[in-house]
């Protein structure tokens, strides 16, 4: 749901005002070692997992609700366990109760889902996980050594995917599937333009449909080496399974030409029945966002727990 964030507070010295008056957090500067005057902004502090920063000309708060939310539970900062959109929102109003907070501009935004599924996550990323819009991912990442991830750069937005068991040292086979956006432009045209937004409904059900929208790009094909096919079909998907073979045609053919061989691939992996993978992850994001959405199941399958 919804996890890391960025938002401008519009009114800094109200801000500022409300902290030194609650002392909700400890601002601290930083001191010339050599004249020993201290600055005077910028002036940093934490709350929780929540940055906070108070510049000269303004402020702002960045960090992950999903970690925010488990903090206030009296648990850990981490964000591989299901947060509801109820809890998300509880942690919002929390966090603009704590700092008197009026007017706000959202300027940076992740949703991400963690699915379980049926296979060491580390093998869908290296096997099954191919392209984004025919095109390789920008970032592949190992996290230090304690687990990998795909990132798919566009201008406004990324889409990541990652091993999320393997990050935290967690038993079963669970994917992170994340949007990342970091433009102001991109959240307006979605609708979001401050941090009370991400308590309506409505809103978040706009960032998935864009995250639905973003996963039917992805390149996500079964393994077919030991499938009988006839030679030539294989040699198409063997091409039609490379980046480079796309980036090639971009550039060497006509867009007609382009979007007549992606037909055909999807075609071969319909023929094959190449798909089941990717029915998989699209089936699981669907049901736990459908679940996170349930405020009242959530709350049900947490006691359960």
């Amino acid at each position: 749901m919804i996890d890391n964030i960025r938002f401008k507070v519009l009114e800094r010295e109200i801000l500022e005002h409300h902290i030194k008056k609650t002392h909700v957090v400890d601002l601290s500067t930083s001191l010339n070692l050599f004249t020993g005057e201290e600055s005077q902004c910028p002036m940093k502090g934490k709350y929780f997992n929540m940055d906070v920063v108070l510049s000269c000309q303004g402020a702002y708060v960045k960090g992950s609700i999903h970690k925010l939310t488990n903090l206030l539970k009296g648990g850990k900062g981490h964000n591989y366990n299901d947060l509801s959109f109820c809890s998300a929102s509880e942690s919002i109003a929390h966090l603009i109760e704590a700092f008197g907070l009026q007017k706000t501009s959202l300027t940076n935004l992740e949703l991400g889902l963690n699915i379980h599924i049926s296979k060491d996550p580390q093998h869908f990323l290296d096997y099954n996980l191919l392209m984004y819009d025919s095109e390789s991912h920008n970032k592949d990442l190992k996290f230090r050594g304690k687990g990998d991830y795909k990132e798919f750069h566009k201008t406004d937005y990324s889409l990541k995917i990652y091993n999320k068991s393997k990050q935290y040292g967690i038993r079963g086979n669970i994917l992170r599937v994340e949007v990342k956006i970091i433009s102001k432009r991109k959240l307006q045209q979605l609708g979001i333009f401050s941090l009370e937004d991400l308590q309506r409904e409505d809103i978040v059900n706009r960032i998935y449909s864009f995250l639905w929208e973003e996963l039917q790009k992805l390149t996500i094909i079964d393994d077919f080496t030991n499938v009988q096919m006839p030679p030539e079909d294989k040699n198409s998907l063997n091409e039609y399974t490379n980046p480079h073979y796309w980036k090639k045609l971009s550039r060497d053919r006509s867009y007609k030409v382009r979007k007549d061989r992606q037909r055909k691939f999807k075609a071969l992996i319909v023929k094959y029945g190449l798909d089941t993978t990717q029915r998989e992850i699209l089936k699981g994001v669907s049901e736990k966002f459908a679940e996170m959405m349930d405020c009242e199941a959530s709350q049900i399958n947490k006691l359960a727990a």
